[in-house]
């Protein structure tokens, strides 16, 4: 399983993490607290290269989004991966993965489902979220997707935990796509361990590696830890 901490805002805090090794970086492009700009994350390349041979993969989040919002910062800063929500307009997204070199992650919110209509869920309820009816058009274009809880302004980042005893169901709904899968949403150092029943490619982390709405480093450091510990247990276990 990998680690990625999202939400750098400053060239201390890239290189204090980087320093942790991490599988990915995520860099706020789209409106937020954690906003940053290309010229500003350039400067964090740089410094991250000072310390280090070896950096985590970039990943630009851009949360809704245009063809144009997305190339005016591939234009300034290179990046390994960029994520966004399903665009209404999925033709660009070829040309933007060959000319760019990325690899493009789309984001899938997941809905608040209360205990009642929790208890009446199945593949039919999800499989008419547009994501999912509109994957098969996209699925040889895409390289990921990150599951989050829905947030009814940004779409995403809410910082909660939707319930993951639907991962099993999406899953299932998206298997013969062969795509990685990232979990978001309420993850903490505390309670990422609880995802390993899980066959995820990854875990995504931001506001639950803070204190006081600033990113606390030994709070990363435990995150990225208790992500590779999770590893090492399904390596042991699988040689025994």
């Amino acid at each position: 399983m990998k680690a990625k901490i999202c939400g750098i805002t400053s060239a201390e805090l890239a290189v204090q993490v980087a320093e942790l090794h991490p599988d990915y970086m995520g860099f706020v492009f789209a409106k937020s607290k954690r906003q940053v700009k290309p010229a500003e994350v350039n400067t964090f390349i740089s410094r991250m290269r000072e310390v280090t041979e070896t950096l985590p993969k970039l990943v630009g989040v851009f949360g809704h989004t245009s063809q144009g919002d997305i190339e005016q910062v591939l234009h300034q800063v290179k990046l390994d991966a960029i994520q966004f929500h399903f665009p209404a307009d999925i033709e660009w997204l070829p040309a933007i993965k060959q000319q760019y070199e990325v690899e493009i992650w789309l984001t899938i919110p997941i809905p608040h489902f209360n205990d009642e209509e929790f208890d009446k869920i199945s593949i039919k309820h999800l499989l008419h979220m547009k994501e999912f009816e509109n994957l098969e058009k996209v699925s040889s274009h895409i390289d990921g997707l990150l599951l989050d809880t829905h947030d009814p302004v940004y779409g995403g980042g809410s910082g909660k935990a939707f319930r993951w005893e639907l991962i099993p169901i999406v899953i299932e709904l998206v298997d013969h796509y062969r795509l990685p899968l990232f979990a978001a949403g309420g993850l903490t150092p505390s309670n990422v361990a609880e995802l390993k029943q899980y066959p995820l490619a990854g875990v995504d982390v931001s506001s639950g590696v803070e204190s006081n709405g600033v990113k606390d480093i030994d709070k990363v450091r435990q995150f990225i830890e208790r992500v590779r510990n999770h590893d090492e247990s399904r390596t042991n276990l699988s040689l025994s």
